[in-house]
């Protein structure tokens, strides 16, 4: 971390590497973060520079944008802006829709555990007061026979 920023390498390697890539080391021995890079803080709104990798002309950047929404915090006055962007890039659009479809899916499912649930506990208790009433029905029964 570095004025405000954060900078993460990350690299897959054999969970029994020895570092002994020279490739690898070279770039985790040499990495510096340019100083001439503008610092934010974390309580900067974020907006603006979703909305420029958003539009970039890079596919990995915009999907990295689309990728981190969820990390953005949104604010009232943001609403017409993310209006503006859905509007005007579908593959934003495609990605809340997507998102929402999952969620409504991810709801129906446990609706449904739920209400399995319900039942199940229903049942449940069905079974406990049938017993109960079958317990009852025996004990009057021999209480019966020993009077007779």
């Amino acid at each position: 971390m570095k004025k405000g920023e954060t900078y993460v390498l990350k690299t897959l390697v054999d969970k029994d590497y020895k570092n002994d890539d020279p490739f690898i080391e070279k770039i985790y021995t040499s990495f510096k973060v340019n100083d001439s890079v503008p610092s934010r803080t974390l309580f900067e709104n974020k907006l603006r520079f979703f909305e420029e990798d958003l539009f970039s002309e890079h596919d990995s950047i915009r999907n990295s944008a689309i990728k981190s929404f969820d990390n953005l915090t949104i604010e009232k006055e943001d609403f017409p802006k993310l209006k503006e962007i859905l509007e005007n890039e579908p593959q934003a659009e495609d990605y809340f829709r997507v998102r929402q479809e999952k969620q409504e899916i991810q709801k129906a499912i446990k609706n449904a555990s739920d209400e399995e649930w319900e039942e199940k506990q229903e049942h449940s208790q069905e079974n406990t007061t049938n017993k109960k009433q079958n317990n009852d029905n025996e004990n009057h029964a021999v209480r019966k026979a020993k009077k007779l």
